[in-house]
C-alpha cells in the first residue's frame, strides 16, 4: 500500500517477474503524484495498481503494439468504474520500460496517463468492479 507522506514525488517501480501489487491511498484531491516504472517484465502473475472504496482511475493508458507500429488508446471514463490496472506482461502491457502516473485529483479520482508495451492482440488494462 503506497502512503502520501512516504511514496508522493518518488518512483515506484515494479521490480519483481512475479508481479507488483500497489494499491492507491484513498482519493481526496491532495495532488499526490506517484510515478510507476516497470524495471523487471511479469512473467507470472501481473503488476497490478488498484485503488480503494468508491475510487476509480480517470484518463488514458496508450499501449503500442509491437507488431503494426502503432498505438491504442483505452480511456478510463469517469463513472465507469475503473478500480484496476492489470499488466500481464504481454497483452496489457507491463513490460520493462513502461511507464504509469498516478495523481489524485478529487475525491474518488486518480488521474493516469502512461505508455504500456504490448505484444499479441493488446487489450485494455483497465478493470472494472473490483473494489468492494
Amino acid at each position: 500500500s503506497l502512503v502520501t507522506a512516504t511514496h508522493s514525488g518518488r518512483i515506484i517501480l515494479f521490480d519483481t517477474a512475479a508481479g507488483t501489487a500497489l494499491t492507491l491511498p484513498a482519493a481526496t484531491g491532495s495532488g499526490a503524484l506517484f510515478r510507476c516504472i516497470v524495471s523487471v517484465t511479469a512473467t507470472s502473475n501481473q503488476h497490478r495498481v488498484r485503488v480503494v472504496g468508491n475510487d476509480e482511475f480517470v484518463g488514458v493508458l496508450t499501449v503500442t503494439q509491437d507488431a503494426a507500429d502503432t498505438a491504442l488508446h483505452f480511456d478510463a471514463a469517469d463513472a465507469a468504474d475503473n478500480d484496476s490496472i492489470d499488466m500481464n506482461g504481454t497483452t496489457t502491457g507491463g513490460r520493462i520500460g513502461d511507464w504509469l502516473e498516478l495523481v489524485d485529483i478529487s475525491t474518488d479520482n486518480w488521474h493516469v496517463r502512461g505508455v504500456l508495451s504490448g505484444s499479441g492482440i493488446e487489450a485494455t488494462p483497465f478493470v472494472t468492479g473490483q473494489v468492494t
